[in-house]
């Protein structure tokens, strides 16, 4: 993972559009642990209009099987959430190509200016059927919690791909018409520092009687 300036897709809902000789479809997913367990593939379903090769619409839609990309809810300060990575499905007509799919994050204080993304990557789709391409990260390691304290904040993702740049953008981009995808969570002190700081609290009011 690298520094720049947020996935398995199981449903085809239909071509992001139906000129554009690359493009995405189906559902994205953004790839989360925490503390060590199991991938946890919270989705994002796109929706169909044609963008100019990007996903002109999204929403939040359960597929019945895994959680919506929408909040994380609240989470203990020493808690791990490790971001595995992603998946996503594009699509090739017409002589192009699509090589190289990206995602990018940002987590920033809810409210506050997001600051800069974080790139996670993929040259290898997994797999490759046809003219559609599955490109997948799972294994990623970066915990999303690193260095944040207590309070709440926004996950805020979008994607893109590399093309041959052949009857299409040499980029291509997902979300950019709809609107950037987010997340919120808390985090919060552990139970028992919080215990022991509200019995030091009244320990002290305490001895000022």
């Amino acid at each position: 993972m690298k520094i720049k300036t947020f996935i398995l897709l199981t449903s085809l809902i239909g071509a992001v559009s139906s000129h554009a000789a690359t493009g995405f479809f189906g559902r994205f997913y953004f790839v989360t642990s925490l503390n060590g367990g199991s991938n946890v593939f919270n989705q994002i379903r796109t929706g169909t209009t044609p963008g100019a090769g990007a996903a002109s619409a999204y929403d939040l839609s359960s597929d019945g099987t895994n959680p919506q990309f929408l909040s994380f809810g609240t989470l203990n300060i020493s808690d791990t959430l490790a971001l595995k990575g992603f998946e996503y499905n594009t699509f090739n007509d017409n002589g192009s190509n699509v090589t190289f799919a990206n995602l990018f994050y940002r987590i920033y204080p809810t409210g506050s200016p997001g600051g800069l993304f974080t790139q996670v990557q993929t040259n290898t789709p997994n797999p490759n059927v046809g003219n559609n391409k599955t490109w997948q990260v799972t294994n990623g390691t970066t915990n999303l919690l690193s260095g944040l304290g207590t309070g709440n904040y926004t996950i805020q993702i979008y994607t893109e791909s590399y093309t041959n740049n052949v009857n299409t953008a040499g980029n291509i981009f997902g979300f950019t018409s709809a609107g950037n995808p987010t997340a919120t969570f808390t985090i919060v002190p552990e139970p028992a520092s919080a215990l022991l700081g509200l019995m030091g609290s009244l320990l002290l009011l305490r001895r000022r009687k």
